[in-house]
């Protein structure tokens, strides 16, 4: 990511941006985002959840309501431009793991019409959110 962001702005300050192919760059970050979920998604282990079942529903029950509560009522007033998509993604990543939340911001922006992704990538780089947090 930030050898992305370093090339852009090479190819931004040389004023030869006009060389990259949009589209093929957004074909790549959606196969690189395709196989960074798969990766996320394979090392789960199901022995580990599996032997401590009653903590784990507890904790995924109470973190599941805070959750739902911050991305319906807190996300759009802390997100103030295209809070759903921001949210789904924030909520993904207070729910696990950080590529979860982007396959829900892909799930509600395939054709990446909003620059919610754009956006919450670089935030997530920088900052995390209030429901993380408190998590």
């Amino acid at each position: 990511m930030i050898g992305g962001m370093l090339v852009q702005l090479f190819f931004d300050k040389r004023d030869i941006h006009m060389y990259i192919d949009q589209d093929l760059i957004s074909k790549i970050s959606g196969f690189a985002l395709d196989v960074l979920l798969v990766s996320a998604l394979a090392t789960l282990s199901l022995d580990v959840i599996g032997e401590n079942i009653v903590p784990f529903l507890l904790l995924a029950f109470v973190a599941m309501v805070w959750n739902v509560f911050a991305f319906l009522k807190l996300g759009p007033r802390m997100i103030p431009e295209y809070w759903f998509e921001r949210g789904l993604g924030d909520f993904g990543q207070a729910t696990g793991m950080t590529a979860t939340g982007l396959l829900l911001m892909k799930i509600a922006d395939p054709d990446h019409q909003t620059p919610a992704l754009k956006r919450s990538v670089i935030n997530r780089f920088s900052s995390n959110r209030l429901s993380v947090a408190v998590l």
